[in-house]
């Protein structure tokens, strides 16, 4: 049995070091006004840790079984928020490599954030 809080933490730790090569890219971007090789590279690799992430955020809730009804719909309904949130982000790293228009980079760095407050929220949710 997978002990879900635990499992939680990794996640948010996981999407910290991710995070940290998004604001980079975001900076890069805004730097450089078009993409080059170094940042269709970065959002790429991005592309991928976030797919991963995804998956894992995804078994979070199989995992979820564990927890109490009212407790796993909350959850579950923050987890969906999160996954739906994941999946956009990705769209616009993707939109990034051709066009890194101002308003793709403004949503990236907000939907980055958007992220990290719904992983908190999935881990207070645990937490209660």
């Amino acid at each position: 049995m997978i002990d879900l809080s635990s499992y939680v933490r990794q996640v948010h730790g996981t999407y910290s070091a991710i995070a940290a090569k998004i604001e980079k890219l975001v900076v890069l971007l805004n730097e450089v006004k078009e993409s080059d090789k170094n940042t269709i590279a970065l959002a790429q690799s991005i592309e991928i840790f976030l797919g991963s992430l995804q998956k894992s955020v995804q078994f979070e809730a199989k995992a979820a079984r564990t927890l109490p009804k009212e407790k796993r719909k909350l959850f579950l309904s923050t987890l969906k928020i999160g996954v739906d949130e994941i999946k956009k982000l990705r769209a616009f790293i993707t939109l990034s490599k051709k066009t890194p228009t101002p308003q793709v980079i403004t949503q990236i760095h907000a939907l980055y954030q958007e992220i990290d407050k719904e992983l908190n929220k999935i881990e207070a949710v645990i937490k209660s």
